[in-house]
């Protein structure tokens, strides 16, 4: 698990900041908002599913007004725990001084996601503690403040219940 700093400093020098931080308990809290009591059991249990693995989302969004405003030692407190036993890169990506960053963690050791993508104006940290795989971040994306994430592909919506049969009624389709 990725221990996330304050970054107060860089909270201080940004024109715009996000600060997402859902831990165990609010993430059960929020499936009840995002689903959780949709009344669609197939998107309850989804919804449930997703969260139930997870300790912690925490997203960390700091926006500019210029380049050079933040450094790579702003974030280093934060990429060096990747360099800890477990943690796997699933891929980087440099282009000048744009970067994305992945890593994940083997889910029997706690588990845990981290993406890093900066730009020279933005920088964007998402932290996902707890039982994530491949198919999990899918699942998030789009939901609770998980962008999208660059290598996953989102999964497929759940498919609509079907519509109650009614009673006596025909079921041939309408005539062309």
């Amino acid at each position: 698990k990725v221990t996330m700093p304050s970054f107060d400093g860089l909270a201080a020098r940004a024109k715009e900041t996000v600060n997402i931080t859902l831990d165990r308990d609010t993430l059960q809290l929020a499936s009840g908002f995002l689903g959780g009591n949709s009344g669609d059991p197939a998107r309850d249990a989804e919804v449930a599913g997703i969260v139930k693995g997870l300790d912690g989302i925490y997203i960390r969004v700091f926006s500019f007004e210029k380049e050079g405003m933040y450094s790579p030692k702003d974030i280093e407190p934060v990429l060096q725990q990747t360099r800890a036993p477990g943690w796997k890169s699933l891929m980087q990506v440099r282009d000048g001084e744009e970067r994305v960053e992945m890593w994940m963690h083997e889910r029997n050791a706690g588990g845990g996601f981290l993406l890093v993508v900066t730009e020279p104006k933005e920088l964007v940290i998402v932290n996902i503690a707890g039982d994530v795989d491949l198919k999990t971040l899918s699942r998030l994306q789009g939901r609770m403040g998980i962008p999208a994430i660059p290598g996953v592909t989102p999964a497929p919506p759940a498919a609509p219940a079907p519509a109650p049969q009614g009673s006596g009624g025909s079921s041939a389709p309408p005539a062309v």
